[in-house]
């Protein structure tokens, strides 16, 4: 492809609080020139032979003009290239909105990305991630068959040592450090040659939105996160409380003696767990209750295996008990929360609580005292297989783990709240007081405030619009663009009362249980879900099922919804035997059913799809991209200024799915939080013609997941957690019309 440039930057090291550092040069790679720019000397120093070409005309005098001159271009490629284009940013403020008009238009995509989304469509995005990694020397080393390990690794590269050279004009640099500074430009451009002209090219029509999504997720992480201190050291005393308390529990006979014995571990006297006596007990507790035994994920894996060699695949009638030595399952029985709280017993509850408990205060704590004089950055990768996010602490691009140069945080799926079932009770209750947890750790700048955006009931309307798609209709869209709630809906068809009468009565017990029970099936059954799945489901929503009741649930489900009955068909219906982990010497070894799907609208391709992959990807993958729109639309605004916008300063600090948490200024923190709502859904609506998602607004000082839209006399919204310390004097929820009672 013609007019393509590769583009890199070398830069000082990344350190704590700062993603996008000084910058000491950039280099351009087209198919005429090479060219390198130190940014702060003027002149450009041309890097093929004389002879070569017209090597001596520049593209500009100076690294800025250069860099004008580069989003000038047809296509600038690069690896992970949001991080170059963040450290321009920081370096050219003014450029910015150049930044953000050469990605609308298109014109900046990232490598990485594009192989991702090749092996996505190929079904191998994790056996290449394991085998390669998605950095510029692995996919070197597998697309252009070209090894250059040896200058990114070792003790005198120049990789790590660029700032050495921040005062030294390119004409004196050592010809090592201006041929790594030029090789990752000319990899990225070659590495894009070979896959826009290669048949997988048609998988690369997603690859703009996606690199979008990149840059606005890396200013993301570029802002970062401060934490209160207070909070963090309350946090911290009650997790102790109760780490404490739960060990002397657990270390009773009566218990299972699931903890035992002092050994100093970190420099802290704490008792050990025994994880193989919390297994027997696992294994002995759903042998004699008759529930089903929950796998490691290893554990899993050899499980259907075992059933694969017998030649059978009903899970439901083979439970792991009767297919696995009692050796194995020993082994392999899981004792993480959801196992221990689905077997209702109190012994293995408290020791997974105690683990949890472990957690926060030897990781979360460290993890979030950092936060207090440095923002936590959390590391954002933007694209799986499903088409979502991810968020870690660290991120590497080889797939492995390894030291954070920042301070970083699994800001995703911070758990909302520590709960636990007291001895002697059934219902669960919060651990901690009100106000404390991990996200209470967070807190918005000095003069700013949360605002807290999240679409409502997302992927009930990816699912209605999937298959209003593929099979033509969705009662649960017809539903949702009435206005009628879809989970109490469904509840009152359970109950077998019309849904006005279940409307008058939504705050009685009977109805609130169905509702949660039409909650469970509206959120598991859409991907697949069987009924052994949704037995677990279920008891992440506190409710215990049977076996004939999950059936009946899902044969009620299908009734209310026929459409999914139909959206499951048309999924079969073009799922095939797939042969590739067939072992030709292995007789036994069966080939599995899968099948490549195209995503709506957006061209994205997943292959080698199991049934419940392609069921979740339809409408899970849809509120992905649903939600990158947002998220670019948003980011946008808050750093250029769009005429008839008010968020130019606020800023993006966490992508929470199909959530955005913004820090706003307190003055403008209503009209920002509700031009925010708006925008998220008039982005995100461009994919949801048929069954359009809505948004409303919440500001908060510290980062509260149970938020609402609470206001002041004047209409105007106020922070609900200051209201709930009693800051102000009446807050009330204007749609509902009642006061906000606090707990």
């Amino acid at each position: 492809m013609s007019g393509v440039v590769g583009y890199d930057c070398e830069t000082w090291l990344i350190r704590p609080g700062q993603l996008a550092p000084p910058m000491v040069c950039l280099t351009f790679a087209s198919w005429d020139n090479l060219w390198l720019y130190h940014s702060r000397f003027e002149g450009a120093v041309p890097l093929l032979p004389q002879d070569a070409g017209d090597t001596d005309i520049a593209p500009a005098a100076n690294a800025k003009d250069a860099f004008r001159w580069l989003l000038q271009q047809d296509l600038v490629v690069g690896l992970n290239v949001a991080y170059d284009m963040a450290v321009c940013a920081a370096e050219w403020p003014d450029l910015l909105p150049n930044i953000f008009e050469a990605y609308e238009d298109n014109r900046v995509v990232d490598v990485g990305l594009a192989q991702q989304l090749i092996d996505i469509a190929h079904g191998k995005l994790k056996v290449m991630q394991s085998k390669f990694g998605y950095s510029l020397v692995g996919l070197e080393r597998r697309l252009l068959h070209k090894d250059r390990r040896a200058s990114k690794d070792g003790p005198d590269i120049w990789r790590t040592r660029y700032r050495e050279l921040e005062t030294v004009p390119p004409q004196d640099w050592p010809k090592e450090a201006v041929s790594y500074a030029v090789e990752d430009a000319v990899g990225a451009r070659d590495l894009f040659n070979v896959q826009w002209n290669s048949p997988d090219r048609k998988y690369l029509q997603d690859l703009p939105a996606q690199s979008r999504a990149a840059f606005a997720l890396h200013l993301m992480m570029c802002w970062g996160m401060m934490t209160d201190a207070d909070k963090v050291g309350l946090l911290d005393t009650f997790a102790k409380e109760k780490y404490w308390e739960l060990s002397l529990d657990l270390i009773r006979e009566d218990r299972g003696q699931l903890v035992r014995g002092f050994s100093t571990i970190k420099k802290n006297m704490i008792w050990n767990k025994d994880v193989q006596a919390a297994k027997r007990r696992m294994v002995e507790v759903c042998k004699r209750a008759g529930l089903p035994l929950k796998l490691t994920d290893t554990g899993f894996k050899k499980y259907a295996k075992a059933l694969e060699e017998r030649g059978c695949d009903n899970f439901a009638e083979n439970p792991p008990e009767t297919v696995l030595s009692e050796e194995d399952l020993l082994t392999y029985a899981s004792v993480d929360e959801d196992a221990c709280r689905q077997t209702g017993d109190e012994a293995l509850m408290a020791f997974s609580l105690r683990s949890q408990m472990h957690t926060i205060i030897h990781t979360h704590v460290p993890d979030l005292l950092k936060g207090i004089e440095t923002p936590i950055q959390p590391r954002y990768t933007t694209l799986v297989e499903t088409g979502r996010t991810a968020c870690s602490k660290t991120r590497s691009e080889d797939g492995k783990k390894g030291f954070s140069p920042t301070n970083g945080f699994q800001a995703q799926n911070p758990k909302r709240q520590y709960s636990w079932i007291p001895p002697g009770k059934k219902k669960a209750e919060p651990l901690f007081p009100p106000g404390i947890g991990l996200r209470e750790c967070f807190v918005a700048r000095p003069k700013k405030l949360y605002g807290d955006n999240d679409f409502s009931g997302l992927e009930l309307c990816t699912g209605a619009q999937a298959c209003k798609d593929l099979v033509g209709y969705s009662l649960l869209g017809d539903a949702l663009n009435a206005g009628i709630d879809p989970h109490l809906d469904f509840g009152s068809t359970l109950m077998g009362i019309p849904y006005q009468d279940a409307l008058a009565r939504k705050h009685d017990k009977d109805v609130k249980h169905h509702r949660q029970l039409a909650k469970i099936a509206n959120f598991g059954f859409p991907g697949g879900l069987g009924v052994r799945g949704v037995l677990g489901f279920a008891q992440g929503y506190g409710v215990r099922l049977t076996e004939e009741e999950a059936k009946k649930l899902k044969t009620d489900w299908f009734a209310k919804y026929p459409e999914w009955v139909e959206y499951f068909r048309w999924i079969r219906e073009r799922l095939e035997l797939d042969y590739a982990d067939v072992d030709s010497d292995n007789e036994s070894t069966k080939a599995t059913v899968r099948g490549t799907f195209e995503q709506l609208r957006v061209g994205r391709w997943r292959g080698r799809c199991r049934f419940t992959e392609a069921a979740n990807s339809f409408f899970q993958g849809l509120g992905a991209d649903v939600s990158k729109r947002a998220l670019w639309g948003v980011t946008k605004r808050c750093y250029t200024q769009v005429p008839g916008s008010v968020l130019y300063g606020a800023r993006p600090v966490a992508f929470i799915h199909d959530e955005i948490l913004a820090e706003l200024y307190e003055e403008l923190a209503h009209e920002q939080a509700y031009e925010m709502a708006k925008v998220m859904c008039d982005e995100g609506n461009v994919l949801l013609p048929d069954v359009p998602v809505k948004c409303t607004p919440a500001l908060s000082k510290r980062w509260c997941k149970e938020a609402e839209a609470i206001f002041d006399k004047n209409g105007r919204l106020q922070p609900y957690d200051l209201a709930r310390e009693g800051r102000w004097e009446v807050y009330f929820d204007a749609n509902a019309e009642v006061r906000v009672k606090w707990d």
